[in-house]
């Protein structure tokens, strides 16, 4: 009898170790960036949560480059204006690892905020044109279309 508990208890041991070892029972974390990169859509993203998504038929979108300032702003707003983000850069995203400054502004579900001189890394480039720009530091994604004057041969 002592033998078969033993073994029993060996078992356990065993099972309980291997569980250990492998991670069982702990989900794997999901990190904001790696959400943000699965989008498709053009949106505004924090911490892997979609704070606002364009939709064709109740969004609409608009370019603009201030030709003194020589700033070149994207907004993406609902026809309501009650959610929209607007970002603006003197730079404009043109390479995959490509670093550029620029303020974001967004209302969505109730919330604004107005972020200045924030980091963006251009992490993906769509062939259809969108651009994944990605902040560390706030955890904030924009995806964006590329549209506007660099688009004129």
């Amino acid at each position: 009898m002592k033998t078969r508990v033993r073994h029993i208890q060996a078992i356990f041991l065993v099972t309980a170790l291997i569980m250990c070892i492998s991670g069982c029972g702990e989900p794997e974390k999901q990190i904001p960036a790696n959400i943000f990169l699965e989008l498709q859509e053009v949106s505004l993203s924090c911490n892997g949560k979609v704070l606002f998504m364009y939709n064709a038929d109740k969004c609409q979108f608009s370019y603009k480059t201030d030709n003194m300032s020589n700033v070149n702003e994207l907004r993406v707003f609902d026809d309501d204006m009650k959610n929209y983000y607007i970002v603006r850069s003197v730079d404009i995203p043109e390479e995959t690892g490509q670093v550029l400054n620029a303020d974001l502004e967004y209302c969505a579900g109730g919330e604004s905020k107005s972020l200045d001189n924030l980091s963006f890394t251009v992490k993906k480039i769509g062939k259809d044109g969108n651009i994944w720009l990605w902040n560390e530091a706030l955890e904030y994604g924009v995806l964006i279309m590329k549209i506007g004057c660099q688009d004129i041969p």
